[in-house]
């Protein structure tokens, strides 16, 4: 159960196990990982609308920009793409790369990509399945992949035996990883990033630093910083309607976007994730055991 801190706030609705959430782009479709299953809630009233075991132990999900399908990642790095409105396998894409980061849809919804922790990056065709594009960095791992106009961001991160912590970059890369754009900003300690609306703003948990920042695109400029105190169970960040949420050890922080300025807290259970919906009246908690969603209003404090 998600507990509020300082006065009492009513859960909308309860959601177990959910160790990656995400509302559909119009907010009228919630999706979670739960345990060794995929389920997709239709949002107020709150009703199951289908849920698939066709993907073991999934661990990060996303919705295509028009929202028609449901893109899901699990540990082994099997990547299914479900029908939004039914559950129906639309495509297996890949049958297990390994463990990485989660899959992300380009802007117009043709293409997919994901990441490995062994460095590898990979676009697909989402119609066909068709890998068209890889690029491998050795000695490094994938942390996130994020649209970026064009193309993509890719946050890369030295392996132990190749680096120290602190040496993460975040490279842009073409929508089909060829062509001439492989720019590179440093960012420093990073755990988790988003990218703001807009595409200008890097959100990034430093959990060796102890701190969450923003940092600018594409000049690297840190243009705010506060303090943190991130656990074992995620350092998730997630932009929502001016607001910012944040995982951290047993609580998920809700700050403004621009400052970083904490405006309210809430107590949950072993936290992996946070999303905003669209409309940002609602947002929802990821959590290895007790996930929920709340209205927004009832969480700030200022």
């Amino acid at each position: 159960m998600v507990k509020k801190s300082g006065a009492g706030g009513k859960a909308e609705h309860e959601l177990g196990v959910s160790f990656s959430v995400a509302f559909s782009p119009r907010g009228d479709v919630l999706a979670t990982c739960a345990k060794r299953r995929v389920i997709v809630w239709t949002v107020l009233p709150w009703t199951i609308r289908w849920e698939s075991n066709a993907l073991k132990d999934p661990s990060d999900l996303a919705f295509s920009p028009d929202g028609s399908c449901i893109a899901a990642k699990n540990t082994s790095g099997r990547l299914v793409l479900f029908d939004a409105r039914d559950g129906a396998v639309r495509r297996v894409l890949d049958k297990g790369a390994g463990e990485g980061s989660a899959p992300v849809f380009s802007q117009d919804g043709a293409l997919l990509a994901h990441g490995s922790w062994d460095g590898d990056v990979w676009v697909l065709d989402v119609e066909s399945g068709k890998t068209i594009g890889h690029r491998s960095f050795a000695g490094e791992m994938i942390r996130a992949i994020h649209r970026f106009d064009s193309g993509w961001l890719v946050v890369r991160s030295p392996t132990t035996a190749t680096g120290t912590p602190g040496g993460e970059r975040a490279t842009f890369l073409p929508l089909d990883l060829g062509g001439e754009r492989d720019e590179s900003l440093a960012i420093g300690d990073a755990d988790h990033t988003t990218v703001a609306p807009g595409g200008r703003v890097l959100a990034v948990s430093r959990s060796h630093q102890r701190e969450l920042a923003l940092v600018e695109i594409p000049s690297g400029r840190v243009l705010a910083t506060t303090r943190a105190k991130f656990g074992g169970t995620g350092a998730a960040v997630c932009f929502g309607d001016g607001l910012l949420g944040s995982v951290q050890e047993g609580r998920v922080e809700i700050l403004r976007a621009s400052t970083l300025e904490h405006l309210g807290g809430l107590e949950v259970p072993y936290p992996s994730d946070v999303a905003f919906s669209p409309d940002g009246s609602l947002v929802a908690f990821g959590s290895w055991s007790d996930g929920s969603v709340m209205k927004v209003s009832e969480v700030l404090t200022l």
